[in-house]
């Protein structure tokens, strides 16, 4: 990991089509998982960056549905209104300013011309913030099937 005065970056190459193919990616533990006092202290640490991130006592259970479920096909001309409301500052959002945030840090770390992993996607709005500021291929998990790539 190289530092810089944003974050730090890494590089390697990847094989994701590969790496999207293995049956282990999505295989559900079969497990709940644990409560938050009974994970260890190293963890919780980790996790709520030493205390500066509050931890709230809830989690959605989707393992379930995930091992089962389609995946969800989206057109190009999907992508394309994902885009366009991004354009005019109507994004789908699925976080309070998400677009508006990953704008600003995409723009921080100059992704015009890179390829971008996007890991857990199920709405395609953060790959139309990344598309709009020319990001030159997206690759994605098994949720999102079908994304348009520049270049």
């Amino acid at each position: 990991i190289m530092p810089g005065e944003f974050l730090g970056t890494v590089s390697a190459k990847v094989d994701c089509p590969t790496l999207f193919s293995l049956d282990l990616i999505n295989a559900p533990s079969g497990m709940k998982p644990p409560k938050w006092h009974e994970t260890p202290a190293v963890y919780r640490e980790y996790a709520s960056h030493s205390g500066k991130v509050d931890i709230k006592q809830w989690y959605f259970e989707t393992d379930a549905t995930a091992a089962t479920a389609t995946a969800t096909v989206y057109s190009e001309a999907d992508v394309k209104m994902y885009i366009e409301r991004w354009q005019n500052r109507t994004a789908m959002d699925s976080y309070a300013d998400g677009s508006l945030k990953t704008d600003e840090a995409a723009d921080f770390v100059n992704v015009e011309g890179k390829t971008i992993l996007v890991i857990g996607t199920q709405t395609p709005w953060l790959e139309a913030v990344l598309l709009d500021r020319e990001v030159f291929n997206i690759w994605l998990g098994n949720n999102l099937t079908l994304l348009p790539t520049q270049g």
